[in-house]
């Protein structure tokens, strides 16, 4: 059968991204986002118990030992998890565009092919409609982000050549360049050094004041978490044992603060 493309566009080499999304698909434990549709549900009662509002400019710290609940609960509300059960309502002029989302910090491979710039732009995707081209107003945007975050002078650095705490920032940018109402965080500072860790929590502080965001934040650096956030949400096996200001998390579970800041 013949070929209906041209022979210019069969013999068109994939861009740098296609290559990234083309290596994520491949790696353990990666998560695309805006591709598919997820195969599993979360559980109900993991839904049910973390029932909670947040206005717009809260910074929010979600805490637990592991397998509480934390990270099945961030991906239902990034709907990367189907609920069983209950509902999340997002009051956001479009509530999927409205979200960003910034994963655990994970090891890059070798060969990871593209340029800081483009796994920025990248962050546009969500915002795009067929044939999802960049427009000029997506440029700006990324531009806008990266020199928000100051990384402007790598931009064309190979994102696989950065430093751990600078492919942070770059995904942090990322994150923001789809718009982003709402900002999730999984342990966004895991195996980053001391000065680094101080960086990133300065430039989230800098995302709620000037950018208006909300923050979501999953963290197991517990007396990191009470001196940044607002509210705390606790849970312990899949159900919501607290959800309030910091302060008053304090007052009702001194047990946690015994822990000597570990869950």
């Amino acid at each position: 059968m013949r070929n209906p493309l041209s022979k210019t566009i069969t013999t068109i080499e994939p861009s740098g991204i296609r290559k990234f999304f083309d290596i994520v698909s491949e790696m353990d434990d990666a998560i695309s986002l805006g591709v598919g549709e997820p195969d599993f549900d979360t559980p109900w009662h993991i839904r049910d118990e973390g029932i909670f509002s947040l206005e717009k400019g809260s910074y929010l710290g979600i805490i637990g030992e592991n397998g509480s609940g934390k990270s099945t609960l961030v991906k239902g509300i990034l709907g990367l998890k189907k609920q069983a059960a209950g509902e999340i309502r997002l009051h956001l002029p479009d509530a999927q565009k409205g979200m960003g989302y910034l994963p655990q910090q994970q090891t890059m491979k070798k060969d990871f092919p593209a340029s800081v710039w483009e796994v920025v732009l990248s962050g546009r995707l969500s915002q795009l409609s067929f044939p999802y081209r960049y427009r000029k107003v997506d440029r700006e945007y990324a531009e806008h982000m990266l020199q928000f975050l100051s990384l402007s002078s790598l931009k064309n650095h190979a994102f696989r050549e950065l430093s751990g705490g600078q492919q942070q920032r770059v995904l942090l940018a990322r994150a923001l360049a789809a718009g982003s109402q709402v900002l999730v965080l999984d342990e966004p500072v895991t195996g980053l050094d001391p000065l680094i860790t101080e960086e990133m929590y300065a430039m989230l502080e800098r995302c709620i004041h000037e950018l208006g965001l909300t923050i979501m934040m999953v963290s197991h650096d517990l007396p990191r978490v009470f001196h940044e956030v607002h509210q705390v949400l606790y849970l312990a096996k899949g159900k919501q044992m607290f959800f309030g200001e910091t302060e008053d998390f304090l007052k009702e579970h001194p047990e946690v603060i015994r822990q000597g800041g570990i869950l």
